[in-house]
């Protein structure tokens, strides 16, 4: 089961954001952490097999792929190589693999990206939201002070505005994410197999004709095979 809304878990919560919201669990914060880990060496890996791709040395192939700014264009990069480089079965391997991976590389962009909270009435677990679900809180309560302030003429000629007390805005509990334990368990060992699939294809692409024993492994994984 994929990690529940916070509106399905407790929908009462009291929420808590900010930059410290990690250290609060930090058992969980490290699964994440090794999440990002494990794709930061993946994404290594497709550098590798960018320059394999491309016959060059490690240092030049390296720099190309570094130098692709978003996750878009250092993809379709290696893509087009790879179409190059690659007999067609491999390359429909290399595309299995790139679509097997996929949602564990989301994750990662989450995790990486958007923004942690915790709350006190949900034990040992921790919050996840795209900035614009406090953004759209924020906006909804200046809306609100913009439109109930009240201008006050004073004695010197100056005006000033009476603020009201605006009512409490909740955060949208649909869109914030509930990340227990087991479901962080369960995505950092997609990232694992991700990193060993990545793994494969690398070694697959070493070697100008591929490599058979990578590639008997691609075709047997299970991630692979039904895409494939």
């Amino acid at each position: 089961m994929p990690p529940q809304p916070l509106s399905r878990v407790k929908p009462d919560a009291r929420v808590i954001l900010g930059p410290d919201a990690l250290s609060y669990y930090p058992e969980l914060a490290a699964i994440v952490m090794r999440v990002i880990a494990v794709w930061a060496h993946i994404d290594g890996n497709f550098a590798l097999i960018l320059t394999n791709c491309l016959r060059t040395d490690i240092a030049t192939g390296s720099a190309m792929y570094q130098s692709l700014t978003g996750g878009d264009a250092k993809r379709a990069a290696l893509a087009a190589a790879a179409n190059q480089a690659l007999s067609p079965d491999d390359f429909s391997l290399f595309q299995a693999v790139q679509k097997a991976v996929k949602a564990s590389r989301d994750r990662r962009n989450d995790f990486a990206h958007n923004i942690w909270a915790f709350s006190s009435d949900i034990g040992n677990a921790l919050l996840l939201m795209e900035a614009a679900v406090v953004i759209d809180h924020n906006v909804t309560w200046r809306q609100y002070i913009e439109d109930h302030k009240k201008p006050i003429e004073v004695t010197n000629g100056t005006v000033r505005h009476v603020l009201p007390i605006p009512p409490i805005f909740d955060l949208d509990f649909s869109k914030i994410q509930v990340f227990k334990k087991p479901d962080l368990e369960r995505d950092l060992k997609a990232a694992e197999e991700a990193d060993r699939l990545v793994t494969l294809l690398w070694m697959l692409t070493r070697e100008r004709g591929g490599n058979d024993a990578a590639r008997t492994s691609l075709l047997a994984s299970p991630q692979v095979a039904p895409v494939f």
